[in-house]
């Protein structure tokens, strides 16, 4: 009777320890997935990056190119824009347009006009460049939140490795004793069954006693 009560006394202590094994199982696997998920989103974020740090550096060499040209575009009006206009007379032929007419022989309205068209384009490099450097700094925003994210997932899915470990080794001491030899590589619903079923026969035998 003793030993009965004892076999089943350690059963329901195995159940339990069943239990808490398959539930730091399953944390354990939620976490497996997460860290391979949180890996390939690192791998395409630093691709993107990347890419995206790429397309910063081109727009800003870009933007420099077209402002070295607009300097220089500048200084040559300055420079020469006054002998032309000096010779231009209503009702001859301009030498580089062909126009008879010279709506800008004075220097405000022609300079205006040459400087606005240029601010134009100017301005639209800026945005590219300014568009193109925030997506690059969006980018490194979430590397920096997946990376550390990873980290955090590591450490915790190390604990649960370790627990884990733990919670086998208590549990194979325990089944040992009642004689059960099971593979947790296998099915762990058959080690389920293999509990039901002695609890089943435990329970019995104590009704039979």
């Amino acid at each position: 009777r003793d030993q009965v009560l004892h076999n089943f006394n350690q059963l329901n202590v195995i159940q339990h320890q069943w239990q808490n094994f398959q539930h730091i199982y399953a944390e354990n696997r939620k976490y497996h997935i997460l860290q391979n998920t949180l890996k390939q989103k690192i791998e395409q974020t630093h691709a993107q990056l990347a890419t995206a740090e790429m397309t910063y550096l081109d727009q800003k060499k870009i933007r420099e190119q077209l402002q070295q040209l607009l300097q220089q575009q500048r200084l040559l009006h300055t420079e020469n824009i006054e002998a032309l206009r000096a010779n231009l007379v209503d009702g001859e032929a301009c030498l580089v347009c062909g126009s008879t007419q010279h709506p800008y022989m004075q220097k405000d309205a022609f300079a205006n006009k040459l400087f606005k068209l240029q601010e134009q384009q100017e301005q639209q490099e800026i945005e590219k460049e300014k568009t193109a450097f925030d997506t690059w700094q969006h980018l490194q925003k979430t590397y920096t939140q997946q990376t550390t994210a990873l980290d955090t997932n590591s450490k915790q899915l190390e604990t649960l490795m370790a627990q884990l470990h733990h919670a086998q080794t208590q549990l194979e001491q325990q089944l040992n004793t009642l004689n059960i030899t099971f593979d947790f590589e296998q099915d762990h619903d058959v080690l389920t069954q293999i509990i039901t079923t002695h609890m089943s026969d435990a329970q019995q035998t104590k009704r039979n006693i």
